[in-house]
């Protein structure tokens, strides 16, 4: 079945109208949740912080070269299409940024599963194994993708990280959500040989969009990150939270904010 409606949805310029733009605001958000990784993170968090970078660096990589180096205008489900980014603009074959566009997305889900493996050691083994010197750790993440949303399991349930897991779940399952519901139109227009150019643009403006939404929850979810954001908004000055069981004293009572009760000190 092939659907042709002869709308703007459907014309190569759809994509690059939307995903140039798109570059333009992806660059300096992108730029700035590394630069947070980088000089935010707090030594308690140390042990993801490199991992994380290079999470982000993948995904930040995907989501500029799909908006900008090699915006795509793709023929579903036949193998077909061009490129309308920079590197075609610099005379880069297209042969070249399909395997850079695919090795790209490769390069993005083992991140995704090295920071899963980083985390589960750091929890179960301390904070100073060491992934170059653990030959089997490596063979682990080259041999088991399939592994890399249970390697989140034990920290999101085991006691005191429960609450960090969440926001690490959080934070990975916004990008990988909307990476999920293209795949399954790309790989339902395959089966079915089914055309229809308008879902083949959109999905692709879906895909683009992963990166800004994974590096906006990062800084969001993460309480240090999201601190450092306000600073940065507020130019140093942020409005001090209240502890709900703050102690203070009066005279010689002492008084615990949120208990509703006083301590008399005879």
């Amino acid at each position: 079945m092939c659907i042709w409606r002869n709308s703007s949805y459907e014309s190569e310029d759809f994509a690059p109208s939307i995903l140039h733009k798109l570059a333009i605001i992806e660059l300096p958000v992108h730029t700035l949740a590394a630069y947070i990784v980088l000089f935010k993170t707090p030594s308690r968090m140390s042990s993801v912080k490199g991992m994380m970078l290079l999470m982000h660096f993948c995904g930040a990589y995907l989501d500029l070269f799909i908006s900008a180096l090699s915006t795509q205008y793709f023929l579903l489900p036949a193998a077909a299409g061009h490129s309308q980014g920079l590197y075609t603009y610099f005379g880069i074959p297209v042969k070249w940024q399909a395997y850079l566009y695919i090795s790209g997305l490769c390069l993005a889900g083992t991140s995704v599963l090295s920071f899963f493996e980083n985390r589960f050691t750091a929890v179960v083994r301390g904070k100073r194994s060491s992934l170059i010197h653990e030959k089997r750790r490596l063979w682990y993440i080259v041999g088991n993708y399939i592994f890399a949303f249970v390697c989140i399991l034990p920290i999101t349930f085991t006691p005191p990280e429960q609450s960090i897991g969440k926001a690490y779940v959080r934070e990975i399952f916004t990008p990988v959500a909307l990476i999920i519901g293209p795949i399954c139109y790309i790989v339902f227009a395959f089966v079915a040989s089914h055309f229809d150019q308008s879902l083949n643009n959109i999905f692709l403006n879906i895909i683009a969009i992963h990166g800004l939404m994974s590096g906006i929850v990062m800084l969001s979810v993460h309480t240090p990150y999201r601190e450092a954001i306000l600073k940065i908004i507020c130019c140093g000055h942020t409005p001090k939270e209240s502890n709900k069981n703050s102690v203070h004293t009066d005279g010689t009572i002492v008084v615990l904010s949120g208990h509703r009760r006083s301590i008399l000190i005879s």
